[in-house]
């Protein structure tokens, strides 16, 4: 079975310049409007309808890879997990496809093919970190200090 899971929830800061509302404001309006947001991220339904553009799916050989970085990294506290401390060689493609629609597509992406049932909960935390380390940096959630949250599907049965 595969996850799909939205890498921008692992929070990874790769565009500040999406985040720059004062650039975006035009001069004339009113302090108490909100910018219109003018780039890639502002999408309609009809502009995500091609799930091929941000749905990847991992192979046998990528999720071996990720198996191979896990066990490199399984002395280590996961926040302490960097980029340098694993290669992922086999996933350089799909990680670059990935960063390539965060950074300058829709905004996110879909990874399908992580074997969630075999790591479990705390595993698969630690694979998504390490991916997300590839692709980026992590920042601060929320005011405790976060950085990951948990999310959960409720409403399919």
């Amino acid at each position: 079975s595969s996850i799909q899971f939205w890498l921008n929830c692992l929070a990874v800061h790769l565009a500040p310049r999406l985040f720059n509302i004062e650039e975006q404001t035009p001069p004339a309006m009113a302090p108490h409007m909100t910018p219109i947001v003018d780039d890639p991220t502002a999408w309609k339904a009809a502009d995500v309808s091609d799930q091929s553009k941000w749905t990847f799916k991992l192979t046998d050989e990528m999720v071996k890879e990720i198996d191979a970085a896990l066990e490199a990294t399984k002395e280590k506290e996961i926040f302490s997990i960097a980029h340098g401390d694993t290669e992922l060689p086999a996933l350089s493609q799909v990680l670059n496809g990935i960063l390539s629609e965060i950074e300058g597509g829709v905004g996110f992406a879909v990874l399908s093919g992580l074997p969630v049932e075999r790591w479990g909960e705390e595993v698969t935390k630690r694979a998504l970190w390490i991916l997300g380390r590839h692709l980026g940096f992590a920042e601060v959630q929320d005011k405790a200090g976060s950085l990951i949250h948990d999310v959960k599907v409720h409403g399919l049965k």
